[in-house]
């Protein structure tokens, strides 16, 4: 198991996320490898809630998308919303929507998206 930046407790005591331990282990490491690569391994003291807030986030997300009917191009868990588009396994995933769960946590204060650092 890989380092991560959040633990289930903090996952149901400060996010409030709605998952099992189980289904949360499950995609805690997709969701540490995304933020890893996105800010190629960077991190700030500034930003460890910010860090652990954005994993968390996108062990939501990913775990929307691994149980998400092939085609689906977006989940939404709060209102409950999906959106059709894609033909294949492939084609669902979810990239835009990691994009934007990254980019909400990790410019501000400290910009760890910024690639020419």
């Amino acid at each position: 198991m890989t380092d991560t930046y959040s633990d289930y407790t903090f996952y149901k005591n400060e996010y409030h996320g709605a998952l099992t331990e189980e289904q949360y282990s499950a995609q805690v490491n997709k969701a540490h490898a995304e933020i890893t690569a996105r800010t190629m391994g960077r991190r700030d003291s500034e930003m460890e809630t910010a860090l652990k807030m954005c994993e968390c986030e996108l062990v939501d997300a990913i775990d929307g998308f691994a149980n998400a009917p092939v085609g689906v191009s977006s989940v939404n868990n709060d209102g409950y919303s999906v959106s059709y588009g894609g033909t294949d396994r492939e084609s669902r995933g979810g990239s835009a929507e990691y994009e934007s769960i990254c980019r909400r946590w990790l410019l501000v204060p400290v910009n760890l998206l910024l690639r020419w650092l």
